[in-house]
Order: C-alpha cells, then structure tokens, then sequence
C-alpha cells in the first residue's frame, strides 16, 4: 500500500523537522566518534514516537504498511541529514523481509 501524495509530504516534512531538531551537524559528528556509531536515545525516539522501524510492515503485522515510495522518503530525508542510525538493517532488511515474508 502506498499513501497519498498530500501523506507522503507530511510524512517527509515531519522526518525533515525531526531530523532538523535532532540530528544536527555537530551531533551526527559526535555519534560518528562513538563505538556505537549512532544515539540511543535518538534511536528509541525515531523506533517508538515516530515508528520508522515499522514503515514497510503490514498493518496485519504491527506495522504502518507503508512502501517503497515512503521508504525512499525517509532515506532521503535521513541521507540529507547524515543522519547515523541502524535504518537500513531495521527498517529496510528486517522491514522488508518481514512484509514479503510475513
């Protein structure tokens, strides 16, 4: 399923002002220094507030049932910021495995 254009730039304008709030140059310089390579508590907050994890899961499965379309969104508004976190393992690999897999 994919959302409507006028949802699809919601969705964008809220990732953007997220990240905007959340991940500034400096931050994402200081979390790239880390072992981990990202923050905890931005992570949790990107995983539970805002569901990112869940974007390509069906809604039959817990998830927000989103596609492509959205997850492209979301990767360009996180590339934009440099944003460091695990998405790609989480959202994309397991999200997408878990919508074609079930």
């Amino acid at each position: 399923m994919s959302a409507s254009a006028e949802d699809r730039a919601l969705f964008r304008d809220s990732a953007r002002q997220f990240l905007t709030d959340n991940a500034t140059g400096a931050d994402v310089r200081r979390w790239m220094a880390t072992d981990l390579g990202y923050d905890q508590e931005v992570w949790g907050r990107v995983a539970g507030e805002l569901g990112w994890p869940a974007l390509p899961v069906p809604e039959d499965y817990g998830g927000l049932g989103l596609g492509l379309r959205e997850t492209a969104l979301l990767m360009e508004e996180m590339g934009a910021a440099c944003f460091c976190s695990p998405v790609l393992a989480t959202v994309v690999l397991a999200g997408s495995a878990i919508a074609l897999g079930g």
